[in-house]
């Protein structure tokens, strides 16, 4: 089994149903700040103009800024990956309760071990889908199940 504390930092690929957004989130997290700026503010008020909703706005932005952080070659992975969990965890918190967020939209923060996350993470990326489209349809599929 390998350590997972040993893997390269690595940032989630794009999703490709929301491409419409991903300029839009590249320019909200030029800097490489783990808070929810005005730019980032900005960003999701954009985002949700154009459709997306309130998860997607959440992988798109967290996919850019990760793409941010990855290239800062100062940062320890340890340190890239403490980053991205801090702006994504403020990110989610703002996105979800805003006034724009849908009645559908809830977001749920469970602990998941590090082997599950990976098997997850591959999953979704087989299925070249989003970690959060990819969880949304299992816990469909399970629910729909008898």
């Amino acid at each position: 089994m390998s350590d997972p504390s040993s893997a390269a930092f690595q940032c989630p690929a794009t999703n490709p149903s929301s491409e419409s957004g991903s300029s839009v989130a590249a320019d909200a997290v030029l800097q490489n700040d783990p808070s929810v700026s005005s730019s980032v503010m900005t960003a999701i008020d954009r985002l949700r103009a154009k459709g997306l909703k309130s998860g997607e706005i959440v992988d798109q932005l967290v996919t850019s800024y990760c793409s941010r952080i990855g290239s800062e070659a100062g940062l320890s992975d340890e340190s890239k990956a403490e980053q991205v969990r801090q702006f994504a965890s403020s990110l989610a918190s703002v996105v979800f309760r805003s006034p724009g967020s849908s009645p559908e939209d809830t977001l749920i923060n469970v602990p998941v071990p590090t082997k599950l996350y990976d098997q997850l993470r591959q999953a979704a990326k087989t299925a070249k889908v989003s970690e959060s489209a990819w969880m949304l349809g299992a816990i469909r599929n399970r629910l729909a199940a008898p």
